[in-house]
């Protein structure tokens, strides 16, 4: 079996500056009050995210993922939007599986 490796960071810099491959932002369903980094991202994006959610193609069901392409608008390549499902039902396996 082949070993794979994971090269996780963390960092305290406003989101839009990470330079990664992916940053990975997780929202409750019918979620539309953004936290400040999903906010930052979404405005860098020219709105993509809250597009995503007025078009009806991302509700942020549990296991619901979009990937959206950043086009050189941030320094990481992409945007993982990862569902939680209804805010109220979310456990710490919800949070596992997201995670996943």
């Amino acid at each position: 079996m082949e070993k794979i490796t994971l090269d996780i960071k963390t960092n305290i810099l406003p989101i839009i500056a990470a330079d990664a491959d992916t940053i990975i932002l997780y929202l409750t369903e019918g979620e539309n009050n953004f936290n400040d980094a999903v906010k930052a991202v979404n405005d860098a994006l020219n709105g993509a995210i809250s597009e995503l959610i007025e078009g009806g193609d991302f509700k942020g069901e549990s296991n619901q993922v979009a990937v959206l392409y950043t086009r050189g608008a941030m320094k990481a390549h992409r945007v993982m939007i990862v569902g939680l499902g209804e805010k109220d039902e979310i456990t710490v396996d919800t949070i596992r599986r997201a995670a996943a």
